[in-house]
């Protein structure tokens, strides 16, 4: 077996939206650009919003489904009530 073969890379860079950050945020501190905080940091704030939308979503999906689940065997119940009670 080659030692190349179990070498595990793993890349631990900044990344695209933390590049795009650091660099707005030198230029508003510089006084480069005259932006809003909120636009220097949306490259930041951008995927947590879009990581918010998703884990709300799937909230939202969750609870429908328990609900759904829960009404079933409600009526479950009250349909096995009825029949025992028509015996």
């Amino acid at each position: 077996m080659n030692k190349r073969e179990n070498v595990e890379s793993s890349s631990s860079g900044i990344g695209l939206s933390g590049m795009l950050t650091v660099l707005f945020v030198g230029l508003k501190l510089t006084h480069y650009i005259d932006w809003s905080w909120w636009w220097v940091l949306s490259p930041t704030l951008i995927p947590i919003g879009v990581l918010l939308l998703i884990f709300l979503f799937w909230i939202v999906w969750a609870t429908g489904n328990t609900l759904r689940d829960v009404l079933m065997e409600m009526k479950r119940k009250e349909k096995e009530k009825r029949n025992a009670g028509e015996i």
